[in-house]
């Protein structure tokens, strides 16, 4: 029993052996470098050269390439990353002007007409133009900003800034009067003159005539008025002036 056991032994050795040896095998022919007279030896180091292929695609800003290519000694293929393209720093580019990192904006103002106002050629913020710079506040709010290079090899730059809204300042073209003309002799102060807003005023708010103010008689001549706005908190008071007949 025990000699046929030890015989069964020998021959699973045998076997592993053999496999060893066609394993090794393998590995030594798999990758070979043919000599002149036609004798294989293992190839130490590969050389590869680009391969035309279907596959082939050249790397891009926004995706890697890849590209087939064969060993000039074993004829091995396989097929290589093209890291993607990395763009140069925005930075360096020839019309890059750096912008503030802080501006002083009015109430209604919106960021395209900032942007129209204080930025250089390639900013511009990341919102919608037609986005108000929001109500007054000396803290203010900050907006992402971005610099685009016209030449795609620089990259793309993007900061904050804040913008620190100021009241409104409004005009003459702001204020919607119904005018009086005349100024009727029996009047002898401002004050009994009626000052009314249209209903075309798209600020809402109060008038009243600036006190003090001498009629002049038999002469044009203009005369102040002041308008409270009803939202103090984003407006200026406006003082402005009109025409009458004396």
């Amino acid at each position: 029993m025990d000699k046929l056991l030890s015989i069964k032994l020998n021959r699973v050795l045998a076997v592993l052996v053999l496999a060893t040896c066609l394993v090794v095998g393998v590995l030594l022919v798999g990758c070979t470098d043919e000599g002149k007279d036609g004798d294989s030896t293992p190839c130490s180091a590969h050389t590869f050269e680009r391969v035309e292929d279907a596959g082939n695609r050249a790397p891009t800003y926004d995706a890697d390439g890849r590209e087939l290519r064969k060993c000039t000694h074993c004829d091995v293929t396989a097929y290589f990353v093209l890291p993607k393209l990395v763009k140069a720093d925005g930075t360096l580019s020839p019309e890059y002007i750096a912008i503030l990192d802080s501006y002083v904006v009015s109430y209604g103002d919106t960021l395209s007409v900032v942007a129209s106002k204080y930025f250089t050629s390639g900013w511009a913020f990341t919102l919608d133009g037609e986005t108000e710079v929001g109500e007054a506040s000396e803290v203010g709010y900050d907006f992402a900003v971005r610099f685009t290079p016209s030449d795609s090899t620089y990259g793309v730059v993007e900061k904050t800034v804040k913008l620190v809204v100021k009241k409104a300042v409004l005009t003459e073209a702001d204020i919607n009067l119904i005018d009086p003309i005349n100024i009727p002799s029996s009047v002898n102060s401002l004050e009994e003159m009626p000052l009314a807003l249209s209903e075309n005023q798209e600020i809402k708010g109060t008038i009243a005539w600036v006190s003090g103010q001498e009629i002049l008689r038999n002469q044009s001549a203009y005369y102040n008025y002041v308008f409270t706005p009803e939202d103090s908190d984003n407006y200026e008071v406006f003082v402005g002036k009109i025409l009458l007949n004396g």
